[in-house]
């Protein structure tokens, strides 16, 4: 159940937080560390005036919390709110039996919580027995993940315990776990209000769970999908492709990870025991990732590079829609067949786009700051490589320039001819130093968004084969980037 977090600081603000949280809540926490004040007053009002359960939090510093004062000071204010009986009331795990033993003279339920800041402990499995020895109605352990793969580690492990666990992985690495945690059977998923609102231990906000990622339809067999690459912060793909589902009545979830070339053995060490559906590849694992396939279409493996990953049975295979969703995207501008493309860049979106662009019939250079790169991924794939001061010197000219780099503007002005089709490949900005420079001397454009849409059309088609309507998605997405 979705639980906003109450943190005021003022009794006013507070209030106001309930009122703005009862759309998507199913309980509440009231973070009485971080209140002004604590009156016994005004909490007691607030349970009879709203019928939600609601947890009473008074953390220590050492677990996370805003509460400075001594232990005394701080069991005295225990038992000064345990007349008041919440729902639950969250102490720590380290409480002292003897103040633990009050809670449970009062009947009112325990909260038994555990904040390790320094990652995920090694005897997990010991300290939640230890954990359970307490008697509490639910027992919360929150590790501080620092990579992707640790926190799907973390979840397979929680998947295996009892509904009374409520796991959480902190910060920003560890927000899959909240989305997903319906899939793990957690009975509680803490959130922030303001759907604007930064937080450091990773905690979204109800409304992004529920219109991002519909979060109250999620379930243990939901299939899940998603982004790795690093970064990914700017990818509309979570958005996009979330919405798709939601349209066409898919039962999956697509999240966004942030994995590095460094991280990739670890990660599909516990990827394929994950049940991931399939997943989208983007910078810098399209062409490192190949080694960790079990299999690989043959159009990708003539590329070199993939995009996209389709998950059956365990096994995984590469396949490769950058090209065709390039391709397909300025080709609605000009025939491609006889005609010259200059392709900036020499990584995994450069290969595919030339690879197809070639089987289209295109002439194809491929220019980079390292004419020695150019040259070996042009030998490659059967076409032109050089260095960046070659487009200079190329004096039969070219009808495509395409950014396939991050870079806002990867060459001088002089180097964009006029009156040709530029392209870049970035998402956001919409308008990037690149486009803007080319529209300037008469270019037509092709933006990021467009060859996106494309292939992500290809990637649907491929997780889904007959179940999206590829006209009617490519309405609803074109939509979305021009609103």
């Amino acid at each position: 159940m979705i639980c906003p977090v109450i943190v005021g600081p003022s009794l006013a603000l507070a209030q106001q937080q309930i009122e703005n949280s009862l759309l998507y809540a199913a309980c509440l926490e009231l973070r009485l560390d971080h209140f002004e004040v604590i009156d016994c007053v005004w909490l007691k009002q607030i349970l009879s005036q709203y019928l939600l359960p609601m947890i009473f939090t008074l953390r220590k510093a050492s677990q996370g919390g805003k509460y400075s004062g001594s232990e005394e000071t701080r069991y005295s204010l225990f038992r000064k709110l345990l007349p008041l009986r919440p729902a639950f009331f969250d102490v720590e795990h380290d409480t002292p039996l003897d103040i633990i033993a009050e809670f449970q003279a009062h009947n009112c339920p325990i909260l038994l919580s555990s904040h390790h800041f320094d990652g995920v402990p090694e005897q997990l499995d010991e300290h939640f027995l230890h954990m359970k020895k307490i008697p509490a109605a639910f027992y919360k352990i929150a590790v501080y993940t620092d990579s992707t793969h640790q926190c799907l580690r973390f979840m397979q492990w929680a998947k295996r315990q009892d509904n009374k666990l409520i796991p959480i992985c902190m910060g920003k690495n560890g927000q899959i776990s909240r989305i997903l945690s319906p899939r793990h059977n957690c009975p509680i998923t803490y959130v922030t209000i303001d759907p604007n609102e930064e937080n450091i231990s990773g905690q979204l906000s109800a409304q992004v769970l529920h219109k991002q990622y519909r979060y109250s339809f999620l379930h243990p067999e939901t299939r899940v999908m998603g982004l790795i690459g690093n970064p990914v912060d700017q990818s509309p793909s979570h958005v996009t492709h979330n919405h798709l589902f939601s349209h066409f009545g898919l039962d999956a979830v697509y999240v966004k990870m942030r994995v590095s070339k460094e991280e990739l053995s670890n990660f599909f060490s516990i990827a394929r025991s994950f049940s991931f559906g399939g997943l989208s590849v983007t910078m810098p694992l399209k062409e490192e990732i190949l080694r960790f396939l079990d299999d690989i279409d043959p159009e990708a493996r003539a590329i070199g590079a993939v995009n996209t990953l389709v998950v059956r049975q365990q096994s995984i295979i590469g396949y490769n829609t950058d090209g065709v969703g390039a391709l397909d995207a300025l080709e609605r501008k000009k025939v491609v067949q006889g005609k010259k493309m200059v392709l900036i860049g020499a990584g995994g979106v450069a290969r595919a786009i030339a690879h197809e662009a070639l089987k289209r019939g295109c002439e194809v250079v491929i220019v980079s700051r390292e004419a020695r790169k150019s040259k070996e991924v042009a030998a490659q794939l059967g076409c032109k490589g050089i260095g960046l001061d070659g487009i200079r010197e190329n004096g039969q000219g070219y009808d495509f320039l395409i950014n396939c780099t991050p870079h806002p503007m990867p060459i001088d002005l002089s180097m964009i001819l006029p009156k040709t089709i530029a392209m870049d490949v970035t998402i956001a900005p919409k308008e990037t130093t690149f486009l803007q420079q080319a529209a300037s001397k008469n270019c037509q454009i092709v933006y990021g968004y467009e060859m996106f849409i494309e292939q992500a059309l290809g990637q649907f088609c491929l997780w889904f084969p007959g179940k999206i309507a590829k006209d009617q998605a490519r309405r609803l997405l074109t939509m979305f980037f021009n609103e």
